[in-house]
């Protein structure tokens, strides 16, 4: 077996597979490599690595798979997690250099919100908060976007709680069960490149909090003051009312991606659960939409 299947077979899902695959083939690639990575001194990797690259996060991707791949094959990488350290520093300069200022925004009664005012520990207070409160259908909006980083449109689900328990086709569900409800995603962004995402939540709160609403089988969990189901054009500004300081998803994602910067298995989790390749998510940092919703 080569070092590539090794490295792809300690994958947990499809998006860290492709990651390490797309990284390996790239080293490889650069021409550098007389033998196997597994086979490189370790010093050698970091010159080659800081070769190829001056951005910090493409350093930090490359590093993180050659890490992973000398402890699969039981190779001390002594040095390379001393220079991972150091590039950390690198990695917070390069977010300083080019992270645009995120602007205030307004909400609907229009207070001015300070995006400096945004935290994680704030944002968990928050949706505890809605829920103790009983402001059940705020809860679980802020819920989703906190434990799976989801979109606008991700959340726009139709409740299925009736003794039929099948998800309506190309569209989003909450499949309410006794002990569970299944969080089934066939309508978002990236569907036709990541495919149905499922998710089993048995958090007893969030069971509670959906059968709350009575919310009739079939029914739309975001739903107009007619009882309809609002247009795709508008379920943006609708989920941004019902977001912590108003923020909308956008801004609540950046949010998490900033605190788990460092965190690669939350890092990879997040990025399967929204459906957007690592790379996509690091960039967030120097992209100039950092303002947006």
């Amino acid at each position: 077996m080569s070092e590539l299947d090794i490295l792809l077979n300690s994958a947990d899902n499809a998006n860290t597979k492709k990651t390490y695959r797309t990284t390996y083939n790239k080293l490889i690639g650069s021409g550098k490599f007389t033998t196997d990575i597994s086979e490189t001194p370790n010093l050698e990797i970091i010159k080659i690595i800081k070769g190829l690259t001056d951005n910090a996060f493409n350093r930090k991707t490359y590093l993180t798979a050659v890490i992973k791949l000398k402890r699969l094959m039981d190779v001390p990488i002594t040095e390379l997690e001393l220079y991972r350290e150091q590039h950390k520093l690198d990695v917070l300069q390069h977010i300083k250099d080019n992270k645009i200022e995120p602007k205030t925004w307004k909400t609907t009664s229009g207070l001015t919100q300070n995006p400096a005012e945004l935290t994680l520990k704030g944002f968990t207070d928050y949706v505890d908060a809605l829920y103790k409160a009983g402001r059940y259908k705020e809860y679980i909006v802020n819920y989703l976007i906190l434990h799976y980083g989801v979109r606008s449109q991700d959340i726009d689900c139709i409740i299925v709680n009736g003794p039929n328990k099948v998800a309506p086709p190309d569209d989003n569900a909450l499949i309410v069960y006794k002990t569970k409800i299944d969080y089934i995603r066939r309508k978002y962004k990236t569907f036709k490149t990541y495919g149905e995402k499922k998710y089993i939540i048995k958090d007893k709160k969030f069971i509670k909090a959906v059968n709350a609403l009575n919310i009739e089988d079939g029914q739309p969990l975001l739903d107009t003051p007619e009882g309809m189901r609002h247009k795709d054009g508008s379920i943006t500004k609708v989920v941004q009312r019902l977001t912590y300081k108003e923020a909308g998803e956008g801004r609540l994602f950046k949010l998490l991606i900033d605190e788990y910067k460092f965190n690669e298995a939350k890092l990879d989790e997040l990025s399967q659960s929204r459906g957007t390749s690592r790379n996509e998510i690091m960039a967030s940092y120097t992209k100039s939409d950092l303002t947006a919703a």
